[in-house]
């Protein structure tokens, strides 16, 4: 729910000034034509995709291939992340506040980064928030005491919460209006893609128990979680031996942007968009609370460890993908009729029957939760 309806939110967002701009066609001036790559919009009128216009480009190479690495890592041992929290006996309370921590750390140190970004260019904010990554994961697979695992939230809130916000910042502004919400929804497809890694969970705890001759659980547990270092800080070597081509836009063209920007009419946002942006919200509330308990609830009532959630978790970010694939082939035809002045990208059937679709999803387990908890108190 939280991933389609994000991607779906910052769509709308950029489809609330897109009636306007539809009526010219983008100018020269829109795109940023530097020696390091041709605009997104030339590149999607030529059929690439948004892995090879992001590749092509010596200004987003090495930012991206550094943060696909990362993730793919981190994914890796999400899985077991709460049964690891369970071991060193920490509550459901402990877990609700450690994921408080990581989203408060990620809205905090975002647009901080953001700010460094702009001022710096991608390289050294992106080296310090994998770095920040790469320490929480140490100090979290080093956790003995429940504090441990507080201090390990707080660095990887300040680290890894926040790299994709930033990447997704940094090339957003080099991208027209028109196809930023084409692009973020690319971008959300290939974390949730990258996401996919955690099928490898089991083999790669099979394989760490056999080659380190780990018997215990939570040693295989604390081997697993360590490995993610290794990604996080693979993705800061290749930053510095590859540095990205700096950014043509200076302060002067961002500037001088904005100010061009700041001369378009802006369509008042309506009473409309706040409430589907509130439940766009209350949405990913819910799937941020599902997301803490639904491992404790595997556990409890079926006995399943951190593998056989794996393979559940894989399904689960495998449906999402297909969904913001199809999601991010609509926006980019209708960014692409939008910005040719053929109409307008409305997104607004698409939106209420993917709505209708999460409401009939979450109706039909709602239903199955309470019949297996009514089957259980009976047998008990």
């Amino acid at each position: 729910i939280r991933s389609v309806g994000l991607s779906y939110g910052h769509a709308l967002h950029s489809s609330v000034e897109m009636p306007v701009r539809a009526q010219k066609a983008p100018d020269k001036d829109d795109f940023d034509e530097s020696p390091g790559g041709s605009g997104l919009d030339e590149e999607s009128g030529k059929g690439e995709s948004l892995i090879r216009f992001l590749l092509g480009d010596p200004r987003f190479r090495t930012p991206m291939l550094a943060l696909w690495i990362a993730d793919a890592g981190g994914s890796l041992h999400m899985p077991m992340v709460m049964f690891f929290f369970m071991s060193l006996g920490a509550q459901p309370l402990d877990m609700g506040i450690f994921g408080f921590i990581m989203r408060c750390g990620s809205m905090v140190f975002s647009p901080i980064y953001g700010r460094c970004v702009d001022r710096f260019g991608i390289r050294t904010p992106l080296l310090v928030c994998l770095s920040f990554c790469g320490a929480g994961c140490i100090v979290r697979g080093c956790a003995q005491e429940i504090w441990h695992l507080y201090a390990a939230q707080l660095l990887m809130g300040a680290g890894g919460g926040s790299a994709w916000s930033m990447v997704k910042g940094f090339i957003s502004k080099h991208v027209d209006a028109p196809r930023r919400s084409w692009l973020l929804a690319g971008l959300k497809l290939q974390m949730t893609v990258l996401t996919l890694s955690k099928v490898l969970y089991p083999a790669l705890n099979a394989g760490l128990a056999f080659s380190l001759s780990l018997e215990t659980q939570l040693a295989k547990y604390r081997a697993v979680i360590t490995t993610c270092t290794v990604f996080c800080w693979a993705g800061v070597g290749l930053l510095l031996a590859f540095p990205p081509t700096p950014s043509s836009l200076t302060n002067a063209a961002s500037s001088a942007s904005e100010s061009k920007q700041d001369k378009v009419q802006q369509v008042p946002i309506s009473r409309r968009f706040l409430v589907q942006a509130a439940a766009v919200a209350a949405a990913s509330c819910a799937s941020t609370v599902c997301t803490a308990l639904w491992p404790l609830f595997l556990r409890s009532r079926f006995g399943w460890d951190a593998s056989e959630f794996a393979y559940l978790s894989c399904a689960d970010s495998a449906l999402t993908a297909a969904a913001l694939a199809a999601f991010a082939r609509f926006v980019g035809r209708g960014a692409a009729s939008a910005a040719s002045g053929a109409g307008e990208a409305d997104i607004t059937v698409p939106l209420r029957r993917a709505a209708l679709g999460l409401a009939a999803a979450a109706a039909v387990a709602v239903v199955l939760l309470a019949t297996q908890g009514e089957s259980r108190v009976h047998r008990g």
